[in-house]
């Protein structure tokens, strides 16, 4: 309901390992040396500290397991990707969707393709990485390595023999259920998130904690106490710190943040820029505000690169409820919504950077006196993706 699951450490994931392997090799304390070279192959899913409704099936993993219902409206894409040094390279050496020989079961309450290795050259230097996403976010993935004879998939945990079919293909098997998309987007794409569950760090796992000047824990928009921060409109702020990670950049992003306006005032809900001094903005820019328009104090998204662009709500809100406001940066796009609902999309110029090496400020903007907010703020999330508009409902 609210937000209390952390994000899993990727350290920890130390789940099932997969390695094609001949039946001859010995994984003793060679193999513990190679995979101290190269890296340890892991496996990400329900069953192994990866997103809770999606999960690998036999015969990738020795054992079945389910928690939810089974969610067949899905169109996920298969992903073959080449591993340098750890990293995905960007060209995925092979992908399988529902039109090129991915199938749903729904007997079975399964997607599955046949991955033939005989088409094509796998180099025995080169880990592999079977990677499921829908909507261009990831649910879960595999990493195996392929030895000179490639002639059995070996899990290492275990010591079991996976066999493949028709000699050289892996059949790769999978389970989607309801609520693994909200699960990516919050476990593998949130860069930075603030649920004021008592405090203002950032429990996204990168550590960008906040902190409060003055704000005061408050109730949230589902009665929690102590889950929200109440601001005076006065001299109440957050403060974080300039990310090590960038926020905002020239890649997709989607900014959320729920808040209750109690004032008819102009605000700032949040800004980040890149220059320290108060007035007009300089360089990179991005942040949300409640402005005085003709139709009533509207929710705005305003962000600058090469040229500036704001983005306005069709309706007040200073009525004293709780919204929520989300601004989606796809390619050479800005969308802004407001509780679900599309309000604007602009066009912006094409790679347009927007990133900021100043701290963020919650609750008033960038080291100006003014414009502080009144009211509340809960639940503010930066994602490095761009949020499709059922993705968005799914996080409200």
């Amino acid at each position: 309901m609210k937000k209390h699951l952390q994000k899993s450490t990727w350290a920890a994931l130390l789940g099932l390992l997969l390695i094609f392997s001949s039946c001859q090799k010995d994984y003793g304390d060679d193999m513990t040396a190679e995979n101290e070279l190269r890296g340890i192959p892991l496996i990400s899913d329900g069953a192994n500290l990866g997103n809770g409704n999606f999960y690998f099936l036999p015969p990738m993993v020795p054992s079945p397991t389910t928690s939810g219902i089974f969610d067949a409206d899905q169109s996920p894409e298969v992903r073959i990707i080449v591993l340098d040094n750890g990293v995905p390279t960007e060209t995925p050496l092979a992908t399988f969707d529902l039109n090129s020989g991915l199938v749903v079961s729904l007997e079975e309450e399964h997607y599955r393709v046949n991955w033939s290795l005989r088409d094509y050259e796998l180099d025995p230097q080169v880990t592999y990485r079977i990677e499921i996403q829908v909507s261009n976010l990831v649910l879960g993935f595999a990493d195996v390595d392929i030895v000179a004879n490639g002639s059995e998939l070996k899990n290492v945990d275990t010591n079991e023999y996976i066999p493949l079919t028709d000699n050289r293909t892996l059949s790769i098997k999978f389970r989607i259920e309801e609520g693994a998309l909200a699960n990516s987007i919050n476990e593998l794409h949130r860069l930075a998130w603030y649920p004021f569950n008592g405090n203002a760090d950032d429990e996204s796992g990168y550590g960008n904690h906040g902190t409060v000047f003055g704000a005061a824990l408050a109730t949230d928009r589902f009665g929690f106490s102590n889950s929200a921060y109440s601001f005076d409109g006065m001299d109440d702020f957050i403060q974080v710190p300039s990310a090590s990670q960038n926020l905002f950049t020239s890649s997709d992003w989607t900014v959320s943040v729920w808040f209750l306006s109690t004032t008819t005032e102009e605000a700032v809900i949040w800004n980040k820029r890149n220059t320290s001094s108060c007035g007009s903005a300089s360089g990179p820019t991005t942040g949300f505000a409640q402005t005085n328009l003709a139709n009533g104090n509207t929710f705005t998204g305003f962000a600058r690169s090469s040229g500036e662009y704001r983005l306005y709500s069709q309706g007040s809100v200073s009525d004293g409820l709780w919204n929520n406001g989300v601004m989606v940066r796809e390619g050479n796009t800005l969308s802004l919504y407001l509780n679900g609902n599309l309000e604007q999309t602009m066009t912006i110029a094409a790679g347009a950077d927007f990133t900021t090496t100043l701290d963020l400020f919650i609750g008033k903007t960038i080291y100006c006196s003014g414009e502080h907010f009144e009211g509340k703020i809960d639940d503010f999330a930066i994602y490095d993706v761009a949020l499709t508009p059922d993705l968005i409902n799914q996080i409200l």
